[in-house]
């Protein structure tokens, strides 16, 4: 009688450790995603896309599974009273789910919630605009051994080594920076801007600062800005106008200018020149230190986003600025050709 409950039980464990382990020789890995914005932000969908993809090239190689549970925070489209309550619910839905890794896109989603999980779970986060030592500063009694960042910082030694190369250098002492005035603007557009006053000011370029708060405004400034000047755009939405209406509006009403913007997108809409991380490349890097640590190696706790330059031909041939889009150096196995009205540099 005793054997022939010991056998059942036996029998039993085999399938269970066989079952376990079956997926690349362990349980499927159980991975939570916050992301800071809405489903389609064009932040957002290319890094998430770019993680995806890598865990999914991991996948073929190894048959490693993933259980994958993903919140959309909406950041930009609810109140700070509505985040808080969001936040506080979605918590609860993290624990029930016994992830073995957070993973956080853009600072919102980081600082609101991977921060307060760290000291419980291995937490990644991409898209990070603030440095992680910044955050170590603000908030020094977080576990910081369990967080590993790809940061979103703003490279410009790319951009001003093409433009000094293609233009005359007396152009770069006529740079303009638009930014939104202090009490409408968030704060990815506060770390943008600091940052790119820190590298002009390190490369002892001289520039002017204009304040808008409004379209009406940015239209009547732009009649005191010289046609030959560069101008730098940090401004991501401006009151009552969506992001995407803020920066078409902007493009449009300073297309007489070499517009110089921060996401690759904004090309799309009229920008010329546009110096940016890459979003998805982002995703793909946080991907691999994900499978670093599941393979039990350790990745470096934060990295910085590759970076690229894209270059909107057709306006720079409007303004008369050939000489930007001859210089096939800076183009990565990507040839200068007129009928594209965009290439990337990397």
């Amino acid at each position: 009688m005793r054997r022939k409950i010991i056998i059942p039980i036996i029998i039993c464990c085999i399938w269970f450790i066989w079952t376990s382990y079956i997926g690349g020789g362990r349980l499927p890995i159980r991975i939570y995603i916050v992301a800071s914005y809405s489903p389609t932000n064009i932040c957002s969908r290319p890094q998430i896309q770019g993680f995806l993809d890598k865990l999914g090239e991991y996948k073929k190689v190894t048959d490693t599974q993933y259980i994958i549970r993903i919140n959309y925070l909406n950041s930009r489209k609810i109140s700070k009273e509505e985040l808080s309550i969001k936040v506080k619910a979605l918590m609860t839905t993290i624990f029930k789910f016994h992830p073995d890794y957070i993973v956080c896109f853009d600072d919102t989603a980081f600082e609101q919630v991977g921060l307060k999980l760290a000291s419980k779970y291995y937490v990644l986060a991409s898209g990070i605009n603030m440095p992680l030592d910044e955050y170590k500063k603000k908030y020094p009694n977080i576990n910081y051994k369990n967080i590993y960042v790809v940061e979103e910082y703003i490279q410009l030694d790319k951009l001003f080594r093409m433009l000094y190369e293609s233009l005359y250098p007396d152009l770069l002492y006529k740079v303009f920076i638009i930014k939104s005035a202090t009490n409408i603007r968030n704060k990815t557009e506060s770390i943008i801007l600091t940052q790119l006053i820190k590298e002009l000011d390190e490369k002892e370029i001289k520039y002017q600062t204009l304040t808008i708060s409004s379209i009406e405004q940015l239209r009547e400034i732009n009649k005191y800005i010289p046609k030959d000047a560069l101008v730098f755009e940090t401004i991501l939405q401006l009151p009552g106008m969506s992001a995407e209406e803020t920066i078409k509006q902007i493009s449009s009403n300073l297309s007489d200018h070499v517009l110089i913007g921060f996401n690759p997108y904004f090309c799309r809409i009229g920008f010329s020149i546009c110096t940016s991380v890459s979003f998805y490349g982002m995703g793909k890097l946080l991907g691999e230190s994900l499978i670093k640590l599941s393979r039990n190696k350790s990745p470096a706790h934060k990295v910085k986003g590759p970076t690229y330059l894209i270059i909107n031909a057709l306006q720079l041939d409007k303004l008369g600025l050939d000489q930007l889009i001859n210089k096939n150096q800076y183009v990565n196995g990507i040839t200068s050709n007129r009928k594209q009205s965009l290439f990337s540099h990397e």
